[in-house]
């Protein structure tokens, strides 16, 4: 009995530590993307905290529904969407680490900070190319998000 508690415990404490997206009419959606490379988003919470989505990106080196089913089952897609507040400017990123022989051999992330609005549709882009990182948000149709600027990884 015992051993389950504690069980329980631990997966509540995860379940804590994933971003809890608020609902309802005052929020706003992003879809992370990337150019084809891992990251795992995350998004500032209410207790400033940069805190991953329950969801990452994922890499497919060639099109297989092999590739598919393994990267689902292992929590990731090639685009995660969750609802973030509006209102005040909100900081979240993605990031990278590449492991090889059980050592990190790369890692990097960036964080962008903006105001979203209520109802809109953004599209945040995580790109690596040649060992440099890059990040930048969109509009759903493409457009400039005017007060969007590159930060520190931390919440404000």
């Amino acid at each position: 009995m015992h051993r389950f508690a504690a069980l329980a415990s631990l997966c509540l404490l995860a379940a804590c530590s994933h971003y809890q997206a608020p609902y309802g009419s005052d929020t706003a959606e992003v879809t992370f993307t990337s150019n084809n490379v891992t990251g795992q988003p995350a998004v500032c919470d209410g207790q400033g905290k940069l805190r991953d989505t329950r969801r990452a990106l994922a890499a497919v080196p060639f099109e297989a529904g092999v590739f598919h089913e393994i990267n689902q089952s292992l929590g990731k897609d090639d685009a995660v969407t969750v609802s973030v507040p509006t209102g005040d400017a909100l900081t979240l990123g993605v990031r990278h680490g590449k492991r090889t022989r059980g050592t990190t051999d790369f890692r990097c992330r960036e964080a962008l900070r903006f105001t979203p609005r209520p109802g809109e549709h953004y599209q945040v882009h995580f790109m690596l190319d040649s060992n440099v990182c890059g990040i930048g948000v969109t509009t759903a149709d493409g457009g400039p998000v005017d007060d969007a600027r590159r930060v520190d990884w931390s919440c404000p």
